[in-house]
């Protein structure tokens, strides 16, 4: 059993280490235990056995639903869990589903009891490591060896494809405007400059953002700025009788309703399918980044205050970097006058943008 309570892109970048656990154990069942909102990243990975969705959402019922899955994850007699994070909730869950052996962090925070819920506790890596490398360096610590491959590795749900085929334009270009920190974006304003720049890929550019009231607000903004603009507003599915919404299949639209009322949950699994589908994606360092690196499709990377060195996804991947800022060393707060990422030229972007679709066609055409 694999835990790992964090962010989605942390989440995302795990592959790595859970080959790592696949090839040391070929035979054994693998299980990986994350939030709830993190399941559709990896359960169509075929070569994990499973992965469980823990509630953490405050709401009723939450709590009998977690005992419930505690008591359910008792019951499959681990013989090895290793705690990726070493939180508070990772620390606890380790202790109860009562494996044999229970590899966690050492970590310098958290309450003065979590010694006892790990058998075995390692130093973190280095933090100028990349999160892939410090992973496997945790692993490294009970002997077990590196993957034969550290190459992003994910899949959509089969099923929505058909609904990222509606939805998206032929040639599709994915523009995600929001990260879960702000310093991380790339402004409407450079947004809309890049629009206007880009006549001839106005047909291909499809816009979205996250979750977060925020977040959604960035879409808004844009739209009202750009009101001929494709968005698509993937948190908030449309009623099926809407002028403005390509028309699903019946099972297939209840499909994706249920999975909304039964998760009480925003669903990733939409937006994971567009990525699939679309001809290249453009974003901050955020899950999207490493969900596209993972899905291959091609991408190109925004990095304001974030380090590639760090979280760079890697996959079929050009990274555009403003200049250096101070947000870089002191967490991610831009305290220049002019935020680092609003400076962040057009240009450079469209660069990225046309040697990454020039260099798709080329292995295409390979291909062909």
């Amino acid at each position: 059993m694999a835990i790992k309570f964090k962010f989605l892109g942390d989440v995302a970048i795990s592959v790595s280490a859970l080959r790592a656990l696949r090839q040391a154990y070929p035979d054994a069942e693998l299980h990986f235990l994350v939030s709830e909102e993190a399941v559709p990243i990896l359960e169509y990975i075929p070569w994990i056995n499973k992965v469980w969705g823990y509630p953490r959402k405050k709401e009723q019922g939450t709590k009998w639903k977690a005992l419930s899955m505690i008591h359910k994850l008792r019951q499959e007699k681990f013989d090895l869990s290793v705690d990726f994070v070493g939180n508070d909730r990772g620390a606890w869950i380790s202790l109860l589903i009562g494996a044999k052996k229970r590899l966690g962090l050492l970590a310098p925070k958290g309450f003065w009891g979590r010694k006892y819920c790990y058998t075995n506790r390692i130093v973190e890596a280095s933090h100028d490591m990349h999160e892939v490398e410090r992973e496997l360096h945790f692993l490294s610590q009970i002997g077990i060896p590196r993957p034969s491959s550290t190459e992003p590795e994910l899949y959509s749900d089969p099923t929505l494809r058909e609904y990222a085929e509606k939805v998206l334009p032929n040639g599709a270009i994915l523009c995600h405007l929001s990260a879960s920190v702000v310093s991380k974006e790339w402004p409407v304003d450079k947004w809309v400059e890049f629009y206007e720049q880009s006549p001839e890929l106005q047909d291909k550019l499809v816009f979205t953002s996250g979750a977060s009231k925020r977040e959604k607000q960035l879409l808004e903004d844009l739209h009202f700025r750009i009101p001929k603009a494709r968005i698509i507003k993937w948190l908030e599915f449309p009623s099926q009788s809407s002028d403005q919404t390509p028309k699903l299949s019946e099972d297939l639209y209840w499909k994706i309703i249920n999975k909304r009322k039964i998760s009480n949950t925003p669903s990733i699994a939409e937006p994971m399918a567009l990525i699939d589908a679309c001809d290249a994606v453009i974003c901050a360092d955020t899950f999207i980044a490493h969900a596209a690196s993972g899905l291959g499709t091609p991408l190109v990377v925004i990095f304001g205050p974030t380090i590639p060195k760090l979280w760079n996804p890697g996959g079929n991947s050009i990274i555009v970097e403003t200049d250096w800022c101070k947000c870089r060393s002191f967490f991610y707060k831009c305290t220049n006058d002019i935020h680092c990422l609003s400076v962040l030229p057009v240009a450079k972007v469209r660069k990225a943008l046309n040697q990454l679709l020039e260099r798709k066609s080329a292995i295409e055409k390979v291909a062909h």
